[in-house]
């Protein structure tokens, strides 16, 4: 009857709804330091440093990046959820010497470095660096899935040692679908390393 107010919330095309505004506006709690300190001035440059940085990924100039990649980098889905994130977005930064940027998708929180607020074009490298090189949640993904399914097959074998096969084979069973659910929890850390210049 009002299938075309439906189709619009079902069957938008996904690929071309995210946009740098819409990572943008997801951040709705960003934690800026004091205002008027050293802190709070390279977290401002930073952060615009970022939202340039955002535009020229959608607009296609980096090659091989997408901004489905940033999402994903920060959120672990390439899409946003259509009722939204159970956990507010959050932008941080990191004020060490860590050049890249660093996320918790189980946060939902993205934390920008400041060691180069003084610099776009290094900041820009350090920060595609890293959405290229993460391990992400496939690589953190497959390699705790076997790890738990290791550890299952061990308490298996214990268990048929001393019990029942049938009940062990049970268990293995609830073992591995319950860490297919805490896997999608890991955060997202940069395996790869890359020299400072």
């Amino acid at each position: 009857m009002h299938k075309e107010i439906f189709r619009a919330l079902f069957c938008t095309d996904l690929r071309s709804c995210l946009t740098a505004e819409k990572i943008k506006s997801l951040f709705m709690s960003i934690e800026f330091s004091s205002p008027k300190s050293v802190e709070r001035e390279a977290e401002e440059l930073v952060y615009l440093m970022f939202i340039d940085l955002l535009h020229d990924i959608e607009g296609g100039t980096i090659k091989g990046l997408s901004l489905k990649n940033v999402l994903s980098f920060f959120t672990g889905a390439e899409v946003i959820p259509l009722t939204g994130y159970d956990t507010t977005p959050t932008l941080m930064f990191d004020h060490t010497s860590n050049p890249f940027i660093t996320a918790s998708t189980c946060a939902v929180q993205l934390t920008l470095p400041t060691i180069h607020s003084d610099d776009q074009a290094v900041f820009d490298e350090k920060v595609i660096y890293a959405l290229r090189h993460h391990g992400g949640l496939g690589w953190c993904d497959v390699n705790f899935r076997i790890f738990v399914l290791c550890l299952c097959i061990v308490s298996i074998v214990l268990h048929c040692i001393a019990h029942d096969l049938s009940v062990s084979i049970s268990l293995l069973t609830i073992y591995y679908s319950q860490s297919l659910q805490i896997s999608h929890c890991i955060p997202n850390m940069i395996i790869a390393t890359h020299p400072t210049r």
